[in-house]
């Protein structure tokens, strides 16, 4: 039983070697592909006092999968994800953590073949309260203090 109706044959033909760029000609429209698997990420701000809050955002393309690692005062052990978007996860530093935190990306595409990484990166400041005080503060006066438990004025000998 054959097809007939509306529906319409559509002739093509692929040209090129399909590791870094494909040609694909339809009816005499060229099209170049290159599967560039690739991404960016970005924390914001990029720079905080805590106790606050870096949100993070992670977009990749043309990939199936991630495998995303962070060091710094937050670290996250290098694992796999099946996403290809982050927007907005939050990190949050609660002033017991200083330095730098670092994020890694790296997309694979459907293949499993590895694209281009990419970084984000947040600095976390010293959360000092009083940046003008003294590191070695002079000691706090101490009081001795004495009472005679039976009164009067003069000390019990």
């Amino acid at each position: 039983m054959g097809m007939e109706g509306d529906c319409e044959c559509v002739e093509y033909e692929v040209s090129g070697q399909c590791d870094d760029s494909t040609t694909v000609v339809f009816n005499g429209s060229t099209s170049t592909t290159s599967p560039n698997t690739n991404c960016s990420a970005s924390f914001s701000p990029t720079s905080l006092t805590p106790p606050g809050v870096a949100y993070l955002t992670f977009n990749s393309f043309e990939s199936d999968h991630v495998s995303m690692s962070c060091s710094g005062p937050l670290p996250i052990p290098e694992t796999k994800y099946e996403l290809i978007s982050l927007d907005k996860y939050p990190f949050e530093f609660d002033g017991s953590e200083t330095g730098t935190e670092i994020c890694t990306f790296i997309p694979y595409n459907y293949k499993g073949e590895r694209g281009t990484s990419c970084s984000a990166s947040v600095v976390v400041n010293s959360s000092n309260p009083n940046p003008n005080s003294n590191p070695n503060p002079a000691p706090a006066p101490s009081c001795i203090a004495s009472w005679n438990p039976k009164g009067g004025r003069y000390p019990i000998y």
